[in-house]
């Protein structure tokens, strides 16, 4: 497993569900959400008005079925929906499994290091070791209005075991002004569940599904994207992939529509401490800003590798 980010502090292990059950939600609200001729952003800001903030990412996943309501003000949100799309009382919140939130007690319980595992137990996923990182590249998009992030990860993975197929990926977002990446699959891999726990302190979990199980020490190449949109342009941004060992390659690229003003690289020696935090160990290497940078890591030591840049 490996830790990503979009913003320095925050944290994500990419390594698996609620296989189905979202499906008849999703079929009722895709099919109202199309005669009704509404965009998932016009159905945010009615939500709003009713006093219900749903984040697009989630709106999407919902009309998808890979997302199911999660949360009790999610509950709210699908009454408020049945209003907004002339749906009848019942007839979207029926379909929502009646332990669509209690069953992510456990997880919201738990101590925070001890969250990401237990969600991923929920959803009957295994990241124990399933699979080694032998490169990943990770290339990031600045909008030209700093309003939107959009971060390509390319990997490509050698199975530690037989049978292994799904990769989970876990976001933990500490900035309540931004709203969860939305995230796609784009080659050797398909989205399947998504799951948001949380609205201070969220934690952001998907299956990335492989085409076929792997059989121990195979290679397979795969990709997927995180789009972040935000409401106000963003004066310093930064992202962060946390290096296990045997990792042979690691390439960031970072392509600016503006020059930053400052472009740092980072480094910290230790793990992530128990509170998902970095050590004090940490070094550092201002690099001349441009356009368009590049960190290229042969063998790259474990811990937490970081860029920030501010304008």
């Amino acid at each position: 497993m490996e830790l990503l980010t979009g913003r320095r502090g925050a944290s994500s292990v990419s390594g698996g569900g609620q296989d189905g059950d979202g499906r008849a939600f999703a079929a009722v609200l895709s099919r109202a959400i199309k005669e009704s001729r509404e965009s998932l952003a016009g159905l945010q800001r009615q939500l709003d008005k009713k006093g219900v903030w749903i984040d697009l990412a989630t709106l999407d996943y919902w009309r998808s079925g890979r997302a199911l309501p999660t949360e009790k003000k999610d509950l709210r949100a699908v009454a408020a929906l049945e209003v907004i799309l002339g749906l009848g009382v019942g007839q979207l919140s029926s379909l929502v499994p009646s332990d669509a939130v209690s069953r992510w007690d456990d997880v919201r319980s738990a101590p925070v290091v001890q969250q990401l595992q237990r969600a991923l137990d929920v959803l009957g996923l295994d990241a124990r070791e399933s699979l080694d990182n032998v490169f990943v590249q990770d290339t990031l998009w600045i909008s030209e209005d700093r309003r939107r992030q959009t971060e390509h990860t390319l990997q490509v993975v050698r199975a530690a075991r037989d049978g292994v197929q799904s990769v989970p990926i876990a976001l933990r977002q500490r900035f309540v002004e931004e709203e969860p990446p939305l995230i796609s699959a784009d080659t050797g891999c398909v989205l399947r569940d998504v799951v948001k726990l949380g609205d201070d302190d969220v934690l952001l979990c998907a299956d990335i599904r492989l085409p076929w199980p792997l059989v121990r020490g195979q290679l397979h190449t795969f990709a997927y994207t995180m789009d972040w949109t935000f409401t106000t342009p963003q004066d310093s941004y930064g992202f962060t992939r946390m290096v296990r060992d045997g990792m042979r390659h690691w390439a960031l690229e970072a392509h600016f529509a503006q020059t930053p003003k400052h472009f740092t690289y980072y480094f910290d020696l230790a793990n992530l401490t128990e509170d998902g935090d970095g050590s004090d160990e940490e070094v550092s290497q201002r690099m001349r800003p441009k356009r368009d940078m590049q960190v290229v890591l042969r063998d790259p030591l474990p811990g937490m590798h970081s860029v920030d840049w501010n304008f």
